[in-house]
């Protein structure tokens, strides 16, 4: 067993080292067939490790959009990166942006029409819940009557619902961001800016979600982080500013590196 464990370490960045390990165990006759097994394991392993260490990661996030305007830039984000994978993390305005608010039925219709335009341009989806913001703070920048007794925290609430009902339709992957930021006490000012945008730390907690479920994925290059301002990362990046080590996808492009580099 220490045998075979050296082997697999050794071909899981070369298979060329398969076919010498295949005919230097041939010769042992008390070994026979490990080694085809052992190079079937290497090779199965091999394709998502290689994968992922590969990723390019796009931030593709606009401050103050809603579902509708995401919709409609989609084509062309698709047409200028061509990403095997597009993360899809939108709605936050559409719930709770007062100039911009949106349906239950709007926000599905224009998610329902991303996940088709990338679909038809080849790429796969991946849905991320929005969290539930901090009202008291929310409510410093926005009143309360612009609500009309459709108080934040029930907008989120239905739009988290129409998130997972167009997943469930369309057998799409979920990243759980609104039960995972609720786990760790919610969007206090340990986990977000002003109570909607996140800290360093909000943005490196859903980049480790978001990177272990494209971890679970094969043949990924292009990754495609779409979607508003909690992609493009404000309470960390200033409006205009280049993108820096701060903002999600950065963080998760960073763990990528990270996992190929520990895996050499």
């Amino acid at each position: 067993m220490v045998f075979l464990v050296t082997l697999t370490t050794q071909t899981l960045f070369d298979p060329f080292h398969c076919v010498n390990a295949r005919n230097t165990l041939s010769k042992r006759r008390h070994l026979p067939g490990i080694t085809g097994a052992v190079c079937a394991i290497v090779f199965t392993l091999l394709i998502p490790i290689r994968s992922i260490a590969a990723m390019k990661v796009i931030n593709r996030g606009i401050p103050g959009q809603t579902t509708a305007e995401i919709d409609e830039r989609t084509e062309t984000e698709l047409n200028s990166y061509s990403p095997d994978v597009v993360v899809l993390f939108a709605g936050m305005n559409d719930a709770v942006n007062n100039r911009k608010f949106l349906s239950p039925a709007s926000s599905h219709a224009h998610l329902e029409s991303v996940i088709r335009k990338c679909r038809q341009h080849g790429s796969r989806v991946v849905l991320v819940t929005v969290h539930q913001p901090d009202t008291i703070r929310l409510m410093q920048r926005h009143k309360s009557e612009a609500y009309g007794g459709h108080p934040p925290e029930q907008r989120i609430r239905e739009l988290n619902a129409e998130i997972l009902s167009v997943a469930a339709q369309n057998h799409l992957p979920v990243v759980d961001f609104a039960s995972l930021l609720k786990e760790h006490g919610g969007a206090t000012t340990e986990w977000s800016t002003d109570g909607v945008h996140l800290t360093a730390k909000g943005y490196a907690l859903l980049a480790h979600a978001v990177f272990e479920q494209l971890r679970r994925m094969e043949d990924l290059q292009t990754v495609l982080c779409l979607g508003d301002s909690l992609t493009y990362g404000i309470g960390v990046r200033k409006l205009e500013a280049p993108e820096n080590s701060e903002t999600y996808p950065s963080k998760l492009s960073s763990l990528i590196a990270t996992t190929g580099r520990s895996r050499t």
